[in-house]
């Protein structure tokens, strides 16, 4: 991920802004060290400007292990708010 935002010259704090996550939640995705659920790709996808099949190119099914955690809740959406503003 830290390639595609370098290349659109998108800061680490631009990006956190963006997706109001603080940039050491960032810095632990482009690590590795977090794991991202579906909606936080296609939340990442959207604050970079590309198609989230870019962010997962060439993943398989057993890329994945049994187990895996449930993924980073720090980009899903906030509690009770649906794209719209409506509860």
């Amino acid at each position: 991920m830290a390639h595609l935002r370098r290349a659109r010259g998108i800061t680490l704090s631009r990006l956190a802004s963006r997706l109001d996550v603080e940039i050491a939640v960032l810095q632990k995705v482009e690590n590795g060290e977090l794991e991202v659920t579906l909606h936080g790709i296609v939340r990442l996808a959207n604050a970079l400007g590309i198609d989230p099949s870019v962010l997962v190119g060439g993943l398989r099914a057993d890329d994945v292990p049994d187990g895996a955690s449930p993924g980073l809740s720090a980009l899903a959406p906030p509690t009770g708010n649906t794209r719209d503003g409506t509860p």
